[in-house]
């Protein structure tokens, strides 16, 4: 009876294996492709708002609830949308801020000296208008 149960196991065991080895790839390839493409959405996203980079957990909040409110919400929207509420709710601006180099310092740019001139060149100077 051992030996019965043991070749209708094993049979069995071989056919899995093999229907596994056939269909697996066809099962295996389009959930690899779709995470895989979900990662590059959300790499592309963080590159183009990087203020939200080290608050990923923040926005995955929002972006479930996003995805709880609007489940048909195409991908383009939903990826605005996400963008939109998280600067919102974090109280961050999405505008780019122009800076000022560390190393420049309020007043702008230096003055050149006046260089001390002559009666007769101070003369010279207001006749052809070059003195303030």
């Amino acid at each position: 009876m051992n030996t019965l149960l043991n070749k209708v196991f094993k049979s069995g065991a071989a056919a899995a294996r093999e229907i596994l080895l056939k269909e697996g790839p066809d099962v295996l390839l389009p959930r690899v492709a779709r995470a895989t493409e979900k990662q590059r959405v959300v790499s592309d996203f963080y590159k183009a708002h990087p203020k939200l980079a080290d608050k990923r957990k923040f926005v995955k909040i929002i972006g479930e609830e996003i995805a709880a409110e609007n489940p048909r919400m195409p991908l383009t929207e939903y990826f605005k949308a996400l963008a939109e509420r998280s600067y919102k709710e974090l109280g961050i601006t999405n505008k780019v801020e122009a800076q000022r180099p560390s190393f420049a310092k309020a007043g702008g740019a230096r003055k050149p000296d006046r260089v001390k001139m002559s009666d007769a060149e101070k003369d010279v100077a207001d006749l052809l208008g070059d003195l303030d």
